[in-house]
């Protein structure tokens, strides 16, 4: 298989990594000081956001959507959880922020150094190519396929053991269409559309 992709420069990478910084989305969480209670704290929230529980079985237990707004300001009641560990997953456009808490008959505890950081990948189409950017703060993969209308993925590519990709895939000779480009990290796997005109 061909490989459909250059690397872009360096200062590109450094110029979109700080278009997006500096348009990065805040996400503040306080505990209730004597209560099962949170307090979610969004900043810049330009596109929906969301936010879902999971207990230590992986299972759902609460999840709320939240509308774009220049602040957001909620609180998590976790008064009626059984006891337990759980995490609280917040999904925004650019990062999702998991942050794991136990709770007991009479309290929450909540520890934020547990708390871990994960970067979206950020892709830019034009009409030739797209681009790639995927910041995270630990070593680990990264691959991306692009996926045709009928399942079949037509193009793959990997990068090992990095923290940062930037790439340019060119795309002009896949034929006209919608597929899907999945990108898979370390985290969970990513899912954008792309149309071939």
């Amino acid at each position: 298989m061909n490989r459909i992709y250059h690397f872009t420069s360096l200062l590109s990478f450094f110029l979109l990594f700080f278009s997006v910084s500096t348009m990065a989305i805040s996400i503040q969480l306080e505990q209730v000081p004597n209560e099962k209670k949170l307090i979610l704290q969004l900043e810049q929230v330009d596109k929906s956001a969301s936010f879902t529980v999971t207990d230590q079985a992986g299972v759902i237990v609460h999840q709320e959507n939240l509308r774009p707004a220049p602040s957001i300001r909620t609180i998590i009641d976790l008064e009626l959880l059984p006891e337990g560990s759980y995490e609280l997953a917040i999904q925004t456009s650019v990062k999702e922020v998991i942050q794991p808490f136990v709770l007991k008959s009479d309290k929450l505890i909540m520890k934020s150094y547990l708390q871990k950081e994960h970067y979206n990948p950020l892709v830019i189409q034009h009409d030739e190519y797209f681009d790639v950017s995927w910041l995270s703060n630990r070593i680990g993969s990264f691959e991306l396929h692009i996926i045709n209308p009928a399942g079949e993925i037509v193009f793959s590519d990997e990068a090992g053991s990095v923290n940062r990709v930037q790439r340019r895939y060119r795309i002009k000779h896949l034929d006209r269409g919608e597929y899907t480009i999945r990108m898979t990290t370390p985290h969970r796997n990513y899912y954008e559309s792309l149309t071939i005109r």
